[in-house]
Formats: structure tokens, C-alpha cells, sequence
């Protein structure tokens, strides 16, 4: 591996880091400044432009919808001025649930598409893989209750996080790429490797 090659590893995954913790921590030029004009995201709760994300992100923040994201070290793939960034993720969230406050934990992994720009690396595109999801009551002892039917209607990958976001008005797609369905997972998978290998337009 050569040294530029390296060097645009750690540039790309710092620019991974830097728009999680910016939107963590409500700092959201900077997390804006990490996305291209023309970069989507693709998740459970949020499907569109990169810029309408921050926006999206920051409304949520301002609700007192509180989350953080504890990241695994990013495995950076770089094929000229593209790169796919594979990192997983545990997405820790806070919130009420029938007045009962709840701590939920989502367990995947993210999936960046990152482009060269002049100098600059920027994300192109944001999905998920959602592996498990667990809930608890923030208080222990506490008595959390759900509907059981409802609740079994929803995927393992991201059942919890299905039902909290339908009980807030925000239904989630049972479409979304899991490992209870493996051939989502290899979709993405191969749709993000075909783009990394595509040739950049002259």
C-alpha cells in the first residue's frame, strides 16, 4: 500500500468519525460540511438528501429525542477516488415510552459511500445493516409494557426500534437490509462494490 493510499484511509476515516460525533454533539456545520450536494441516506427513520439529513437530525435533537453512537474502528476500502467505509455501530437512545423512560440499543453496521472532491473526501451515501436491538427500562425494576401482536410483527434486525418509532408517528419500512434476510445485505453489499469499481466520469 502505498503512502497517499494510507494517508486517504485515515483521512476517510476521520471524516467518518467527525460527521457521527458532529451529530452526536449538535454540531451540525460540521456534520453538514462531511456530506456532498448530491449525497442520500438511506435509514430507518430518514430517506433523503444528505443536507435534508442534518436538518432532520437536528429537529429530532431540538425534540429532546437524545442518541449516541459508540463505533467500531472503519474498514476503508479505496478504489481511486471512491471508497466504501463498512463500520459497525451500537446506537444507544434514550426516550419515553408510555411515560416510562427506555434505553434502546441497535446493534449494525454503517455503510458510506465517500467520493474524492478537489481535495476534499466527502460522503456520497448513507445506509445500514441492522443486526439486533435490545430495550430496557431506564430505571431498573421498572415495568415496561407492549403490545405483543404488534411487537412480533416486526423483523428481529430492528424490532424495538420499529416499535418505539411507530408509537412516535414514524413507521419504519420492513424492507430495510438485516441479517434475518440475507439477501438484502448481499444487495447492498454488491450494489456498493459495483459502484466502487465503476469508472470515475472524465
Amino acid at each position: 500500500m502505498s503512502d497517499s493510499e494510507q494517508l486517504d484511509r485515515v483521512r476517510i476515516a476521520h471524516l467518518i468519525l467527525q460527521e457521527r460525533v458532529a451529530r452526536d454533539t449538535g454540531r451540525w456545520d460540521q456534520m453538514r460540511a462531511c456530506y456532498s450536494g448530491d449525497a442520500r441516506v438511506d435509514i430507518s427513520w430518514f430517506r433523503g438528501s444528505g443536507f435534508d439529513f442534518v436538518d432532520a437530525s437536528r429537529e429530532a435533537a431540538d425534540s429532546g429525542s437524545g442518541s449516541f453512537h459508540k463505533m467500531e474502528p472503519c474498514l476503508v476500502d479505496v478504489r481511486d477516488d471512491r471508497a466504501i467505509v463498512d463500520v459497525g455501530v451500537a446506537i444507544h437512545l434514550r426516550t419515553l415510552m408510555d411515560k416510562v423512560e427506555v434505553l434502546l440499543i441497535g446493534h449494525g453496521r454503517m455503510l458510506f459511500r465517500v467520493e474524492r472532491t478537489g481535495s476534499n473526501w466527502l460522503i456520497n451515501h448513507l445506509t445500514g445493516i441492522y443486526v439486533m436491538d435490545t430495550l430496557q427500562p431506564a430505571v431498573p425494576g421498572e415495568a415496561v409494557s407492549f403490545d405483543r401482536e404488534r411487537l412480533a410483527a416486526y423483523r428481529s434486525s430492528y424490532r424495538y426500534l420499529s416499535y418505539l418509532l411507530e408509537m412516535s408517528g414514524r413507521p419504519v419500512s420492513q424492507d430495510l437490509p438485516g441479517v434475518d434476510r440475507p439477501d438484502s445485505v448481499d444487495a447492498i453489499l454488491t450494489a456498493n462494490t459495483e459502484w466502487l469499481n465503476q469508472q470515475s466520469e472524465p
